[in-house]
């Protein structure tokens, strides 16, 4: 049954729901390659299968999942070599006063935010993009690039916090990184490894990824 699957794959999901089948059938280490690739093309159903595959693993329970999702995704970006985009040039300062560019991130995994205050799908998901900075930690960089003014970032984030680094006055930023709708969501470690735009929802690493080419 798996196989006819594949034979009619369209998208991610539907290589989720092979990676599913396979899993059932016993074929724990050929579902969790499937779920991984399919996770990493956006399908949310994805995370599912990864998490029974982390746990069929490990023996515990989903504790530790993070890490293995972590893991995961960067031997998959490291696998890609090349076809990756590099990071665009900039250079900017947070409003907290720290220099940042392609060179300060490093190779180290980095969550990038493009946002702006008066943008309302870029509120709603504040919640979720904080609880994941605190659920990664320093494990994980997180870089919001934001369209105000300082003043107007600082006033709007008393009551408004944002556990990200916040860079102001980011259009042309954003613009050299190809964002043209908000909010909008990437990753990189040393190269752009995955790239969202416009998701306006997040999960556990931060969801709905088109492989940057």
């Amino acid at each position: 049954m798996a196989q006819l699957v594949a034979e009619d794959k369209a998208g991610p999901d539907d290589m989720s729901a092979e990676a599913e089948l396979w899993q059932r059938h016993g074929y724990g280490r050929k579902a969790e390659s499937l779920a991984l690739d399919a996770y990493r093309h956006g399908s949310l159903k994805a995370e599912a299968v990864l998490k029974d595959a982390y746990i069929a693993r490990a023996g515990a329970d989903a504790k530790g999942f993070s890490d293995y999702l972590i893991d995961g995704l960067r031997n998959a970006a490291r696998a890609g070599g090349g076809s990756f985009k590099p990071v665009p040039a900039f250079s900017a300062t947070t409003i907290a006063g720290v220099k940042v560019d392609p060179a300060s991130l490093g190779g180290k995994i980095t969550v990038l935010d493009f946002w702006f205050i008066g943008c309302p799908p870029c509120r709603a998901e504040r919640p979720k993009l904080n609880e994941l900075a605190v659920e990664f930690g320093d494990r994980v960089r997180f870089l919001s690039f934001a369209l105000d003014q300082p003043d107007a970032l600082k006033t709007y984030l008393t009551s408004n916090p944002f556990k990200y680094e916040i860079v102001p006055e980011s259009q042309q930023i954003a613009r050299s990184f190809g964002v043209q709708a908000f909010p909008s969501h990437m990753i990189t470690e040393g190269h752009l490894v995955f790239v969202f735009l416009a998701c306006g929802t997040l999960g556990a690493v931060i969801m709905c990824p088109e492989v940057a080419e």
